[in-house]
C-alpha cells in the first residue's frame, strides 16, 4: 500500500512540474558555468545571468573588472549585444550555439536555442 502511494505521488509531482514549465524556465548553462534565464522575445532571444558575472573590460593599465548580472541579447538577424562585450554575433551548430564579440565568446555546448528565427543563424 505505502509503494502504491508513494508511486502515485510520484507520477503526480511530475505532472505538476513538467505542466509548470514554460520557455522562461529553461536555463542554459555557459561553457564558463554561468545559468542564463531564457526568455524568447519578438527580436530573438534574452538570455540573463542568474548570478553576477565578473568580466575584464578594457586593455592595459585601464582594464577593469565589470561584475554585475550580466546580459545577452541574441537578435533574429544573428546579432548579439551585451551592455559589457558591446556587439557582435551568435550562431549554432550540431554542437550547441556561441555568441561572438570583438574579444570574446561565449559558448554554450550540447544546447539548442529558439531566437524565434527559425533556422537562420547556422554557424557555417
Amino acid at each position: 500500500m505505502k509503494r502504491r502511494i508513494c508511486s502515485v505521488l510520484f507520477t503526480i509531482a511530475l505532472t505538476v512540474a513538467s505542466t509548470a514549465t514554460s520557455a522562461e524556465d529553461w536555463v542554459f548553462i555557459s561553457s564558463e558555468g554561468h545559468q542564463y534565464q531564457y526568455v524568447q522575445n519578438s527580436d530573438g532571444a534574452v538570455l540573463k545571468s542568474l548570478y553576477p558575472v565578473a568580466r575584464f573590460h578594457g586593455t592595459g593599465a585601464m582594464t577593469e573588472v565589470i561584475t554585475g548580472i550580466e546580459t545577452l541579447y541574441l537578435g533574429r538577424n544573428c546579432d548579439a549585444s551585451s551592455k559589457v562585450l558591446g556587439s557582435g554575433a551568435w550562431a549554432w551548430s550540431n554542437g550547441g550555439f556561441v555568441t561572438k564579440f570583438d574579444d570574446h565568446e561565449i559558448w554554450f555546448p550540447k544546447q539548442e536555442i529558439d531566437a524565434n528565427n527559425g533556422l537562420a543563424c547556422e554557424n557555417r
